[in-house]
Order: structure tokens, then sequence, then C-alpha cells
């Protein structure tokens, strides 16, 4: 088979070297299949590459909400609730809930767990004074991100008159360990973020709240569907297509007995290391952050010192 463009033709190129039919009546379809995602998902999850075409374009976006001062907000000791003289309008968000309140001249932050009109109930219990008619800020700093996100890749970038660079500045993504002992919540300040770190699999924070609506771009890396017998084109540049091919032709052939096991496995090896070598994660490394994967919060482990503001397997 001269081009190797679908997964169809992933799976037909796998079976016809076996001398398997390719019209849907092998006994090994179901496994073939089988084999197609395994190999796919290896090749995706493979930590010594970075495969551009696994990129989202465009990139995601965000908009950074405005923070909230309108009013004032009566608050309780010992009470979750807090009440505000004006129902907090947010520029985009259809109201708070998920947003942060903090209380002037208090130092606790405070999560809105849920509101109705303009009666919030707060995470935890409000430990400060009691005041009927304080001055606060609401503000948002947790954002959800696209749904197929797999990994984000630092940095984002946020377009803005107040970044202080021109109209573009990076945002550069943090563990969450370092993440919080450099930014906790009761320092949190106003202004462009500079940082953020994932805090679920969707979800990320920022290291300040914004006083006027931002815009925000975001890289990150399609999570992959499974791939079926049709049409659909893999997230792998064509030219690399034939390496898929060869990986499920040789968990194939180790399946069937079939003597061609070992050149299989020599093939896709080979091809494989030659992928390796093209995009190689660190060659592609423009800067000291450029193209950094952002894991998971239970993934991630430091390296270096930072500088803030204030089952089968191929073995390389």
């Amino acid at each position: 088979m001269a081009n190797i463009t679908t997964s169809a033709d992933i799976l037909d190129f796998a079976q016809d070297f076996l001398g398997e039919p390719t019209d849907g009546t092998s006994d090994y379809d179901a496994e073939t299949i089988v084999f197609l995602n395994e190999i796919y998902q290896q090749i995706l999850d493979d930590e010594k590459m970075f495969i551009p075409s696994a990129k989202k374009d465009p990139p995601g976006s965000l908009f950074l909400e405005p923070y909230i001062t309108t009013g004032t907000v009566a608050v309780t000791q010992d009470s979750k609730t807090a009440t505000f003289s004006t129902t907090p309008s947010a520029a985009k968000d259809t109201n708070v809930t998920g947003w942060w309140l903090k209380i002037d001249d208090e130092p606790e932050v405070y999560y809105i767990s849920s509101i109705s009109t303009a009666t919030a109930t707060l995470n935890e219990f409000y430990v400060g004074t009691t005041n009927s008619t304080a001055n606060y800020k609401l503000f948002k700093l947790d954002y959800t991100l696209a749904t197929d996100l797999k990994d984000l890749v630092s940095p984002m970038v946020v377009f803005s008159a107040q970044s202080g660079h021109g109209t573009e500045a990076q945002v550069e993504g943090l563990g969450e360990d370092v993440f919080r002992r450099n930014f906790p919540l009761k320092i949190i300040e106003e202004g462009i973020p500079t940082h953020f770190m994932r805090i679920g699999e969707q979800k990320i924070r920022f290291n300040k709240y914004v006083t006027s609506r931002e815009l925000v771009l975001y890289p990150y890396i399609i999570e992959a569907t499974d791939l079926a017998d049709n049409s659909t084109e893999p997230l792998l540049p064509r030219t690399e297509r034939r390496v898929l091919a060869w990986g499920v032709t040789m968990l194939l052939a180790g399946l069937m007995n079939d003597n061609v096991v070992a050149m299989a496995t020599d093939m896709y090896s080979r091809g494989l290391e030659k992928m390796r070598r093209k995009y190689d994660r660190n060659l592609m490394v423009q800067s000291a952050y450029y193209g950094k994967i952002i894991t998971r919060p239970d993934k991630f482990v430091p390296r270096g010192p930072l500088r803030t503001e204030s089952g089968l397997i191929i073995s390389g």
C-alpha cells in the first residue's frame, strides 16, 4: 500500500501484510483495532517526543473576568453566608459561583461555593469581624479549559495594554507546590497574571486577578479519541503514519505467531527512533519554558530553581 492516510489504511496495511482479508471478514478484526489504538496512544504519550500535529490549532482561549466591588456585603463571624447589597454582575459569567471573596482589611480569602441572587454561600466559615456593610472585592482566579485538552503547553499568552510588554506577555506554568508556595491566596493581588497552575483535569488557577477583561491564548495537546475502521486521520504527520502501521503489524503478528514478528518489530522500532530524533522535545525548546508540558498536579515533579515576581514498551 503506497499511501497510508486514514485509520482504515493502517488496518488494511497490517492485515494485508500478514495475509488476512481486509474486507471485514478477518478473524482478527477486533484485535487489530485494539492494537491500532494501543500503538497510537503509545506514540502520542512518548515522553521523548513533542509532535506538533497533536497541538490544537487554533489554540484555546480564555477571557479573564475583571474584579467586582459594586456595593457592600454583609458578613457574620462563624457563618458561611455573605449577603451583597447588589447582586454581583460578572462581565461574562452567569454568576460568581467559583469566584473568590476578599473583605477589605481582612486577611482571609473565601471561595464562593454558590450564589442565589445576592446571597452567597462560602466554602468556609467566615472568621473575620462581623460587618453589615463591608467593602470587598470579588475576583476570579480559576478558569475551565477546553474539553479536548490533554496537556497544556507552557507558556500561555495574554494580550493586554496593562502587561508592561507592549500588547503581549507570557504566562508560565508551575507545579502546584511551587505555585502555592510563591503565590498564597492571602497575598493575592491584582494585575496581569504571570503564572498559572493546573488544579484539575480541565481547570487552572492564575496568580493574579485582572482589572479589565483580558484575552489569553493557551496552546495545548489534544486528547486523542480512539481510532476505528474508517476515514479518520490520526494526529500524526502523514509521513509518520507508516510507523503506526508497522506497530499494529508487530502486535498482530505476535498474536498470530507469524514468523515476520521480528521484522515488523524492527521496522516499528527503527521508525519510532527516527520519529524521536525528528521530534525531539529538547531540540524543540526555544526558551526555559517554551514547549513545557504542564502536567496534572499529581504528576508534577519540580525541577530546578524558579524565579518569580514577589503492555509493549519500546525502550529508547
